[in-house]
């Protein structure tokens, strides 16, 4: 083997603002998962201090980001959020008690800077019950996945960008939604607007040990308590043992294709990073994980960038190592899906940065969809990157699904591309590809995609 409320009175908003102020709860409202440069916390009461891996923050904190300095937050609701370098965001009141109660509550405000965020279970029940305050207007949404950027002050430019769900921008001018897709821009203290601009969020940096950085993922379902959870699967993390299919591009000796092996036996860490897998014949291991994430015991994916691959007596070293991962579709399922002839479409919820086999750094502006039609077991991938400048766009790039194993693949000479569907009736995709960017002197680029089907 080889190897993502609506308020119609502004003055409302002022109201819950005082009814609702900034105070500080012993319960974390989140944690740090990543750092790059430096961060701090700020307290209510001024004090500062420096932010690293693992560090929990309270409500009433501030966090401030500086020059080409980053953080990855994850709330203890399940939501996600990657701050931009110089920027100032404030948790002003979080409450959050393990389920969705009509207790639970997020408040924030976006001094300065840009984020990405999506949303947990805070607002998807009681959608008022979460906001993001601006000096110019107030962000709310209804379980989503966007992008926003503010300038700062009473005078500042806020932009907003939706890449999955609603949202809907505020202010005493009145209210415009984004839906999926769309964006809308505040300045100062005009009226919301929708708009085709959208914020310029800078490109993660290269960290060192070198770093592939995850968009964030959620799963919009919830169980009966509450709790997130992959639609029709039990909540929780993806647990080592057999029956997993495991996609992935690697360098191995310089040669990068994209390979997909069904039957093998994964090993995870209790964050559901994929360690190892072995197929009976050889057996492939990180040495060091650069980035990962999961949806919820049904989907993961991430990147190696160093490993070791070993067959025999002879190990390989493994380099930048796009997976995904998961136990497939049941193949009942799929032969139900080919006899209805279903068609469907995916939409991406995930993705690790494209790297290159002969440069260093990583790409950026990642868009893809997926097409499966069942009926005659025929895939199409669409994907557009760009990396160091250059715009790779594929078109649609035909591969076939095998119904029997849950595993995809494809031939095309300049884009390759395998993976699996995973979760009941195909619920979702995760697909590792290579294109060949020998043309712009960029060698072979590759990465891997997570797909919930729309």
């Amino acid at each position: 083997m080889h190897a993502q409320f609506r308020f119609k009175n502004y003055l409302l908003l002022l109201a819950l603002s005082a009814a609702y102020p900034a105070v500080s709860h012993a319960a974390g409202a989140a944690r740090v998962e990543f750092v790059s440069g430096e961060v701090f916390a700020v307290s209510s009461a001024g004090a500062e201090r420096a932010l690293n891996r693992g560090a929990e923050l309270a409500s009433g904190e501030t966090i401030r980001t500086g020059d080409n300095a980053r953080a990855q937050l994850r709330f203890s609701d399940g939501a996600m959020m990657s701050l931009q370098p110089q920027t100032e965001f404030r948790i002003d009141s979080y409450n959050y008690n393990g389920k969705a109660d009509g207790q639970e509550k997020g408040f924030f405000s976006l001094i300065k800077g840009g984020l990405r965020t999506i949303t947990g279970l805070i607002g998807k029940g009681q959608r008022d019950n979460y906001r993001v305050n601006t000096a110019v207007a107030t962000i709310g949404i209804r379980g989503t996945e966007y992008s926003a950027q503010f300038s700062g002050g009473q005078d500042g430019v806020l932009k907003l960008s939706t890449g999955e769900g609603r949202v809907e921008v505020c202010n005493a001018g009145g209210c415009v939604i984004a839906a999926g897709g769309e964006s809308a821009i505040v300045t100062g203290t005009t009226a919301p607007a929708i708009t085709t601009l959208k914020p310029t969020l800078s490109a993660a940096p290269v960290i060192d040990p070198p770093s592939t950085l995850l968009t964030y993922a959620a799963v919009e379902n919830v169980d009966n308590a509450g709790m997130s959870q992959a639609l029709g699967a039990t909540a929780g993390p993806l647990v080592s043992g057999p029956g997993y299919a495991v996609a992935f591009a690697d360098d191995v000796s310089g040669l990068v294709y994209a390979s997909v092996y069904p039957g093998v036996t994964a090993s995870f860490d209790g964050s559901s990073r994929l360690l190892s897998f072995t197929d009976g014949d050889s057996t492939l291991t990180a040495d060091t994980v650069a980035s990962s994430f999961s949806l919820n015991g049904v989907l993961g994916w991430g990147v190696w960038s160093s490993g070791t691959q070993s067959s025999g007596s002879t190990p390989f070293p493994l380099s930048n190592l796009h997976y995904v991962v998961g136990k497939p579709t049941d193949s009942s399922e799929l032969s139900a899906l080919a006899g209805a002839g279903v068609t469907a479409s995916y939409s991406l919820v995930g993705y690790t940065a494209p790297t290159s086999s002969a440069i260093a750094g990583t790409g950026s502006n990642v868009s893809a969809s997926l097409a499966i039609d069942f009926g005659t077991a025929v895939t199409n991938l669409s994907l557009s990157f760009n990396f160091a400048g250059v715009t790779h766009n594929t078109g649609n790039v035909a591969g076939s699904l095998d119904t029997s194993s849950g595993t995809i693949s494809s031939s095309d000479l300049s884009t390759t591309y395998s993976g699996l569907v995973a979760g009941p009736n195909a619920a979702y995709a995760g697909i590792a590809y290579t294109v060949d960017g020998t043309g712009s002197n960029q060698g072979t680029l590759s990465g891997a995609l997570a797909f919930k089907k729309q």
